[in-house]
């Protein structure tokens, strides 16, 4: 078992993703994320988008969007997750 690293070790843990980013603290990182779910119950994928909260409260699901119901070819699935990522919608 590997110990849980103590809150002191945390410090720059996330550095590496805030320079890919190109932003320089998480706060700035958050005012711009986006997140999407990728579920399969085994007979369809769903993509479920959620709307950001900031970077306190994180995110929440949009009920009021619904999920995006696909096939199982991974192409789709990718082109429906970068759709919802950049765009923050759903497809009509």
């Amino acid at each position: 078992m590997v110990p849980h690293p103590a809150q002191s070790e945390w410090k720059g843990g996330f550095q590496p993703i805030l320079n890919v980013a190109g932003v320089r603290s998480y706060r700035a990182f958050m005012a711009s994320a986006a997140l999407v779910g990728v579920e399969d119950d085994g007979v369809q994928i769903s993509v479920p988008p959620y709307r950001n909260l900031a970077p306190k409260a994180g995110f929440e699901p949009t009920h009021s969007a619904r999920e995006i119901v696909i096939g199982d070819h991974p192409r789709t699935l990718a082109q429906t997750v970068l759709w919802l990522l950049a765009t923050g919608n759903t497809p009509d």
